[in-house]
């Protein structure tokens, strides 16, 4: 066949045309390598995490399980280590909340509760968030097992509020706002 018949021009420009797009989608593609590695070596600064190491982060929070990472303590003990790390023990104000650390629970084989921020330490059978903010404001659930000498409320599996004493041992949930995470460790 000769390059001037009709045919072989046309068949020419469509090659030529489609090694032109190849050459594109090859460029696109090494463009998209350099961000994705430009992405990755961003991510891994910590000056760009969300929340600090082994903390997740949910809605604006970042959140500290204990379990598998601490030693269990007391509930008193645990609000002073979530203090030290400029957080409190949880205080679940939404739905979409308790359903983040319902999932993050099952994902532990064993862990049978957690302690949270909710006592009635004021008053016996007034459950208080730390915040100061009644157990009511939050949420239509009541805590199970309520008597006088178990005043600190824990987590369950089932998400279900559970009074506890609060010499017992227990992994914790800390929780504070995403954008304190720069701040250190109180000495």
């Amino acid at each position: 066949m000769n390059a001037s018949a009709p045919g072989s021009q046309h068949e020419w420009e469509a090659c030529r045309k489609e090694d032109d797009k190849d050459r594109q989608i090859l460029e696109y593609r090494l463009e998209l390598h350099r961000i994705n590695l430009l992405l990755q070596n961003i991510t891994h600064d910590p000056r760009c995490q969300l929340c600090p190491q082994r903390w997740h982060w949910s809605w604006g929070h970042c959140y500290y399980f204990s379990v598998g990472l601490e030693e269990n303590r007391k509930w008193a003990e645990s609000a002073e280590y979530c203090i030290h790390h400029n957080a409190s023990l949880v205080v679940i104000q939404e739905n979409r909340e308790k359903e983040f650390i319902m999932e993050k629970m099952r994902r532990f084989p064993v862990m049978p509760f957690l302690w949270i921020g909710l006592t009635d330490f004021q008053e016996e059978g007034q459950w208080l968030w730390q915040d100061g903010t009644a157990l009511h404001n939050y949420t239509e659930e009541s805590v199970q097992w309520n008597s006088e000498h178990r005043n600190c409320a824990d987590l369950r599996g089932d998400g279900s509020l559970f009074a506890a004493d609060c010499e017992s041992y227990g992994p914790w949930l800390c929780e504070k706002p995403a954008d304190n995470h720069m701040s250190q460790p109180l000495s």
